[in-house]
């Protein structure tokens, strides 16, 4: 994959991650909110989450594999993301602790099904369409 290719995937899903967060807060909360740190839509994790799972799983048509290291793996970037918006803003981002399964607060059993099927989605039937678009 080529440089562009990579920055391109990037913000193309870092766009996403933020389109699908405010449209989650528009549909349960009833209100816009400009969800991430940065100026503009995009949230980055999920830019690095996408290329970590495009990285990883690009040779596996496994869907019960792609499910669990896509799992594994968001879960594992969401809380060192967390750890590191911490220290670095003395906040946090998100919170967890309202949810049954999660550990610190950080991360829980919930988030961690959706990632998975997010990445079924991601290797599924977002790649192809991308790849065949670049």
């Amino acid at each position: 994959m080529r440089i562009i290719d990579i920055i391109l995937l990037f913000f193309l899903y870092s766009f996403i991650g933020w389109l699908t967060e405010v449209l989650e807060g528009l549909i349960n909360r009833k209100e816009f909110v400009n969800r991430g740190f940065l100026v503009g839509p995009i949230c980055p994790i999920y830019g690095f989450g996408a290329l970590f799972m495009i990285g990883l799983l690009k040779n596996n048509d496994n869907f019960i594999i792609i499910f669990l290291l896509g799992s594994l793996v968001c879960t594992f970037l969401e809380y060192v993301t967390s750890l590191i918006l911490e220290k670095i803003f003395n906040t946090r981002w998100w919170d967890y602790r309202d949810k049954k399964i999660n550990f610190n607060g950080r991360v829980c059993l919930e988030v961690m099904i959706i990632f998975g099927i997010g990445a079924l989605l991601l290797m599924k039937v977002m790649r192809p369409i991308v790849s065949k678009a670049l």
